[in-house]
């Protein structure tokens, strides 16, 4: 198994100070350590780049993340996603839904079943929306589009505004861990039903630690591999993605947990049955799907 010797976490640490030609030194040592690493061929390769550059600033590409999400375990990850919602659709027949983070409807739009008569979708992306609205015409049901955070939605829905059902697949983890309760009691509060699609992953405390770098590298290894052929997704994608997390003036944005602290928050938020369904065993971790009732 490829892990994080002490090379390149010394590596990580350097990068994190902008010593770009160390964190490039220390990755060809532990590439020559570990040569079989597709990991660490990949990073030596992001570092030349921004030794060259003499910046940090590579950002990752929209036609990356594209090729990321459409291939590798996505695909599975999505269609499997799409089929569960799907189920709980046809089982349960909400008529109206609301999809907080809805993003371009990957998940969303191939679930869709004529139980649901009203969608509201919220996004802060309005150009995810637009794509999403473009292929919601295809659809008979009453759709509305809302370009904004929860929070800003939250604060315009009128008080006797209720759905039948609420979710969030992969977007819960977007929301600060001391928001949370209150976006969750918002939910219980609104809605009949909860869905979340999330990955059980572990609470990355200190960055910096031998231990969430080590987690990063042996993870990071998987998904490579999905795309060993797919430079851009490895170059332009996940390499950018990875030390962004460790970059100087990085901010958090993603604040994953295990599948345990889900079921308990939503249970502390006043859901009282709260069901756990597996969905995909992904690089990344395993993903799961809640499903919770008042």
């Amino acid at each position: 198994m490829i892990s994080a010797d002490s090379h390149f976490t010394k590596a990580v640490h350097a990068y994190h100070q902008q010593d770009f030609d160390s964190a490039l030194q220390l990755t060809e040592k532990a590439s020559a350590v570990q040569s079989e690493s597709l990991f660490y061929q990949q990073a030596k390769l992001f570092l030349q780049d921004v030794v060259q550059k003499k910046s940090s600033d590579v950002y990752a590409s929209p036609e990356g993340f594209e090729a990321f999400i459409r291939g590798g375990g996505n695909i599975p990850l999505y269609t499997n996603t799409s089929a569960h919602l799907n189920q709980i659709y046809t089982e349960d027949e909400p008529s109206t839904l609301l999809d907080i983070g809805v993003g371009d409807g990957h998940a969303l739009l191939p679930a869709l079943s004529p139980a649901i008569k009203r969608l509201d979708c919220v996004e802060p992306s309005a150009a995810m929306l637009t794509s999403l609205g473009k292929k919601l015409e295809a659809h008979s049901l009453e759709s509305h589009l809302h370009p904004m955070t929860w929070q800003a939605f939250r604060d315009g829905v009128s008080r006797d505004q209720t759905w039948q059902m609420i979710q969030m697949t992969f977007s819960a983890h977007t929301f600060l861990p001391e928001d949370r309760p209150e976006l969750l009691r918002w939910c219980a509060e609104k809605g009949t039903q909860l869905v979340i699609v999330e990955f059980d992953v572990p609470v990355f405390g200190d960055m910096l630690s031998a231990e969430v770098i080590g987690y990063y590298v042996e993870k990071y290894e998987l998904g490579l591999a999905e795309y060993r052929d797919q430079e851009i997704v490895m170059q332009r994608f996940l390499m950018p993605v990875f030390f962004g997390n460790f970059a100087h003036d990085s901010q958090r944005l993603t604040f994953e947990q295990p599948a345990a602290n889900w079921h308990t928050e939503v249970q502390n938020a006043g859901f009282s049955t709260v069901q756990k369904v597996p969905v995909y065993d992904y690089w990344w971790g395993p993903a799961f799907l809640l499903k919770a009732s008042q």
